[in-house]
């Protein structure tokens, strides 16, 4: 049989009972000691900075007519500013290197009267989240100079 100590002597005769037995307290104390240099190890990596949204216009060629102006937005660790596009306010990062390699790619179509820029906001949070979005114009509009192509008819070939 174990030897009592004196304050575990003193507890046996006032009748309480321990809230907690050494053992249980010990392993209390590690569970947060692992806990605490879990938290300080991974802090780095928990602040880091979040991703902007980088943000270029490409020239897409498209055999003999104009080439095409495709915005394109792409995760980055640059420091993004508010630039003015147009009638649009963008938060970007013009130019910045991409961050990541193998991204997932979405292509957005603006639809009928938009503009290549409509759901910049969309884009810059697929953007933020680690995707390349392309938003090309419609090439129908562009390309033969109406506000409206009714007919296939009458859009491009590229477009029937």
């Amino acid at each position: 049989m174990k030897a009592m100590t004196r304050l575990e002597q003193q507890i046996t005769r006032s009748g309480l009972k321990p809230r907690f037995t050494t053992s249980s307290f010990i392993s209390r104390l590690a569970c947060s000691a692992i806990l605490f240099i879990s938290t300080v190890l991974l802090s780095p990596v928990l602040a880091a900075a979040p991703l902007a949204a980088g943000f270029e216009t490409l020239q897409a060629a498209d055999g003999a007519d104009k080439p095409l102006e495709v915005a394109v937005w792409y995760p980055t660790e640059a420091m993004a500013q508010v630039v003015d596009i147009g009638p649009f306010t963008l938060n970007i990062a013009r130019g910045g290197a991409v961050a990541g390699q193998s991204l997932p790619l979405i292509v957005i179509s603006h639809g009928n009267g938009g503009a290549s820029l409509s759901h910049h906001d969309t884009a810059v949070a697929f953007a933020q989240a680690a995707y390349v979005v392309a938003e090309p114009p419609r090439v129908a509009w562009r390309l033969i100079g109406l506000s409206q192509a009714t007919t296939v008819v009458d859009r491009p070939a590229s477009c029937r």
